[in-house]
């Protein structure tokens, strides 16, 4: 089976994504986020004229609230202390899928954009790769759309 000689793929890491860790317990691992990369470059994945390599930069707090609700980004921002605030546990944090860590809100603004990215289809990439397991929302914290 061939790839459509169209079809381009971004894939979004950034050595950023190692500075958080959810704990010994918790499924995520961030630490196999770099050897992952290093066996994707190894093996000359990123070098395909198909792929396109992007280092992703943090969501601002007004891109954010494109998907979030306001009161879920207080809660969020707030909890980037470590510390759990009023409200955290209505929007599923503080759960051990989703302990409050200190970071949490600077990790997901980081991991938000390479949605933002794919949303935007920027430029000429049709789809995006990053780690799906990053993705942790909340059916409250989620703006109707």
């Amino acid at each position: 089976m061939r790839m459509p000689s169209d079809l381009t793929t971004a894939f979004m890491y950034t050595p950023r994504f190692l500075e958080f860790d959810y704990g010994p317990g918790h499924p995520l691992r961030t630490e196999r986020l770099e050897p992952t990369y290093d066996v994707i470059s190894a093996y000359g994945l990123l070098a395909l004229p198909s792929i396109r390599s992007v280092e992703p930069e943090p969501a601002t707090d007004d891109e954010l609230l494109v998907f979030l609700n306001p009161d879920y980004l207080r809660v969020l921002n707030a909890a980037d202390t470590g510390d759990a605030p009023p409200g955290a546990f209505r929007y599923g944090l503080g759960t051990p899928d989703n302990p409050i860590l200190p970071g949490i809100f600077r990790w997901s603004a980081l991991d938000v954009s390479c949605f933002r990215f794919e949303a935007a289809g920027s430029g000429s990439s049709k789809r995006g790769i990053r780690n799906p397991e990053l993705l942790k929302w909340d059916d409250q914290g989620v703006r109707p759309g």
